[in-house]
């Protein structure tokens, strides 16, 4: 399979050369061949290339500088004689990425031939496009390094997998038919475009040009955005709350690695918008090529490489735009996320809602990517609440059984110093000495009357109490009472009784 690269300009700017080597980089992956890029300094020299690339090529490349793109494709479009048509879904991603750009702006850089198919940037602008012959297939595209990463993977390399039916990279593409033909084809009029490529006519005088349409164009020129980044608007990303993860991030400590993809760019922009990735996020280097693995496994060896290479608590990642032919014939627009924490990875997947710019999806999958990331954090600090809640209770029970093998030492009160006391005499010898020196008649007085061995006691009763005439007043009958009380402590006291 032959390969041809053109470019129309000679005076190569830095990102015209990055461009280029990233267009060879690419198909040089895809594909084995010599690949380099042919310059040419004018517009015949360039038809002169692209007649001999007809001739000889199966697959052609034409590009130019990105400012001079939308002209080009006029230029191209008038030497092939193709019907150029302002593309819907450029259109409306155009409008809808750049409110304010001027309606015949955004016309011009919609439009491709009407038979072609768009591949289309990530916001609109620049989109080249793809058409096909049964021998051959055309590609046009801007030197935009900012927009070319995209266009490559999610549209020039996935049409040439759709539309080449190659066994080997030694096939000749003209010798393949068309992925879907539809009955015999009506023999095509001999054009540039299937054999001779016709010299560029000449160009008409210009018409001379007034200074209030020169303000006119400047004014112009003055509203249409820069195409490099399509620029914030307040819809396209929840700003506060991806601060308020990263706040929460910070606090606990929990630092994220991101693998080297070109969604990267769209978070460098969030930076420069105010929001603080610093002392969070790190930008890693680690890079890891698809190839045909399925884009969630994709996602997680990125989040994966990102955090083995890196010093963060978390590895994570997040793929460009991923275009998918639906069998309807629709394309379907994803984003994988991915995060992995050394041991296990999780994948997101957020596909493109209907009128959705492919720049609001990445923002989109930004978001989804922060929420993974809050998640995790979420469910770790939980985790070693519990953890710490565990210890300390195991602690406790330890000191607890500790304390209770110990033997509790007695309290001694202290002694108190006083004077010397003199021995007590032995308790016979005491008794004795009381006896002598206590008179008889005390002592008979004091002591009880001794009871018998054997007899048992016998049992007092209770006294009722005595019952007055009701008629007694109460100082009658509390003097009644103060005189029997007398007269009952006097038999008492008599031991005769």
């Amino acid at each position: 399979m032959n390969f041809s690269f053109l470019c129309l300009g000679v005076d190569m700017t830095p990102d015209m050369q990055t461009a280029q080597d990233l267009i060879l980089k690419e198909f040089s992956q895809a594909y084995t061949g010599d690949f380099h890029f042919e310059n040419f300094g004018s517009e015949n020299k360039f038809m002169d290339g692209l007649h001999k690339a007809v001739e000889d090529s199966d697959i052609i490349v034409l590009t130019v500088r990105a400012d001079l793109f939308p002209a080009f494709k006029d230029f191209i479009g008038g030497q092939f004689q193709f019907k150029p048509k302002p593309q819907k879904t450029i259109r409306r991603l155009i409008v809808g990425t750049y409110p304010d750009m001027e309606k015949d702006e955004v016309l011009r850089q919609a439009a491709i031939p009407s038979k072609a198919d768009a591949i289309i940037s990530q916001d609109g602008l620049y989109s080249g496009y793809a058409l096909r012959t049964d021998t051959q297939i055309l590609i046009v595209l801007p030197l935009d390094p900012s927009r070319l990463d995209y266009l490559l993977e999610d549209g020039v390399l996935p049409y040439l997998r759709d539309n080449l039916e190659v066994t080997s990279d030694s096939d000749r593409l003209k010798d393949l038919k068309p992925v879907k033909q539809k009955g015999k084809k009506k023999k095509k009029a001999r054009t540039a475009w299937n054999g001779v490529p016709e010299k560029p006519q000449a160009a008409a005088a210009p018409e001379a040009i007034t200074p209030e349409e020169v303000e006119q164009d400047e004014a112009a020129e003055e509203a249409v955005p820069a195409p490099k980044h399509a620029g914030r608007k307040s819809a396209d990303y929840n700003a506060d709350y991806i601060q308020g993860v990263l706040e929460k991030l910070r606090a606990d400590d929990t630092t994220v690695t991101l693998a080297d993809t070109k969604t990267l760019d769209f978070i460098r922009q969030m930076a420069d918008d105010g929001i603080r990735f610093d002392d969070v996020l790190s930008f890693g280097t680690f890079q890891f090529d698809r190839g045909d693995r399925p884009a969630d496994t994709y996602a997680a060896q990125l989040s994966k490489g990102a955090f083995e290479n890196g010093s963060a608590t978390l590895g994570a990642s997040i793929t460009k735009v991923i275009s998918r032919k639906l069998d309807n014939g629709k394309t379907e627009y994803n984003i994988y996320c991915s995060i992995y924490d050394g041991t296990k990875a999780k994948e997101a997947h957020v596909t493109g809602a209907k009128g959705e710019s492919p720049q609001q999806l990445i923002f989109r999958g930004i978001e989804v990517l922060f929420h993974m990331i809050a998640l995790w954090d979420e469910e770790k600090q939980s985790a070693a609440a519990v953890a710490d809640a565990e210890v300390a209770a195991t602690k406790n029970a330890e000191a607890s059984e500790a304390a209770e093998a110990e033997p509790v030492p007695e309290k001694v009160a202290p002694v108190e110093e006083s004077a010397p006391v003199e021995e007590a005499a032995p308790v016979e010898e005491a008794a004795s000495v009381a006896e002598k020196e206590a008179p008889a008649a005390e002592k008979t007085s004091e002591s009880p009357a001794p009871e018998k061995k054997g007899e048992p006691k016998a049992p007092q009763k209770k006294q009722p109490a005595k019952r007055y005439p009701k008629r007694m007043s109460k100082a009658e009958r509390k003097a009644a009472q103060a005189k029997e009380a007398k007269e009952a402590a006097k038999q008492a006291w008599n031991p005769n009784k």
